[in-house]
């Protein structure tokens, strides 16, 4: 050390004291610490709001998975039941049409039940359509559909094997099973002939400038004609009711009327004669 060199003061430290209350010498480790307070109303209530949280990601998911509508099969889609700003009903749906095979039931009155055998030919024509789709019976119900109805029917499967348009899942339509056929029949519309017993009418026919009835046997209907087996030719001139008349009572048996110059009836309809079909 050299003498008469001046030397800097010595730097002091203040020293920690230990807080009151707490004697000199205690570690700070051995301190003890304030324990923090949990509010469990608040826990509770957040746990609420997080659950309500994810049940509405969850019903906002469904509602997008909802908002696209696919339909379970490829087709034409045939009618809309919705309409768009409206609320729907439960029922309201789309109906789409498939492609492939269709089937049709019909129900067939008991009068008419032993005339249909499977296998027959039907006739399937759908709404708004010009012609109709052949099909055929696969099926017939051997149970009436009710059986408390005072004329029960019977349930019958047409299969159409390439059905139109028109013809959608749930729709209606009108339907003839063809029964039986004939060739060279001769036919008269069925508004000539007043039907007696089965397979038994009569008709009046224009011979000359008069009218007569005569008494003819009958056998096939359809398409607004009937097959006549007996009691008349194929070219004589029949007479066809009077549509502005009433229907015949038993006291009112026949107001049928014609005019055999002018061809016509009295209810402006035409006196067609006998044809064969």
């Amino acid at each position: 050390m050299n003498a008469g060199v001046p030397q800097p003061p010595a730097q002091q430290r203040p020293v920690p004291q230990p807080p009151a209350g707490v004697p000199a010498g205690v570690p700070s480790a051995a301190l003890p610490t304030a324990t923090p307070t949990v509010d469990q109303a608040k826990v509770a209530t957040d746990r609420a709001a997080v659950l309500a949280a994810e049940q509405a990601i969850a019903q906002a998911r469904s509602n997008l998975d909802a908002a696209t509508l696919r339909a379970p099969i490829a087709g034409t889609v045939g009618t809309i039941g919705f309409t768009a700003g409206t609320a729907a009903t439960p029922n309201a749906a789309i109906t789409v049409v498939g492609g492939g095979a269709a089937e049709v039931t019909v129900p067939v009155p008991l009068t008419n039940r032993p005339q249909v055998q499977l296998g027959q030919e039907v006739r399937v024509n759908a709404p708004g359509s010009l012609t109709a789709d052949p099909g055929t019976i696969t099926e017939i119900s051997p149970l009436p559909v009710s059986a408390t109805a005072s004329t029960p029917s019977y349930n019958v499967t047409v299969l159409v094997a390439d059905p139109g348009p028109g013809l959608a899942s749930g729709g209606r339509a009108d339907t003839g099973i063809v029964v039986g056929r004939v060739a060279d029949a001769v036919t008269v519309p069925v508004s000539a002939v007043t039907r007696v017993a089965t397979g038994t009418g009569t008709v009046r026919v224009l011979d000359g400038t008069g009218v007569r009835d005569a008494t003819v046997a009958t056998g096939l209907v359809g398409g607004g004609l009937v097959e006549i087996t007996g009691g008349l030719t194929a070219g004589q001139r029949v007479v066809l009711a009077d549509g502005a008349q009433p229907l015949p009572t038993t006291q009112l048996r026949n107001l049928r009327g014609g005019q055999s110059g002018s061809g016509q009836n009295g209810s402006g309809q035409q006196t067609p004669s006998a044809q064969p079909s």
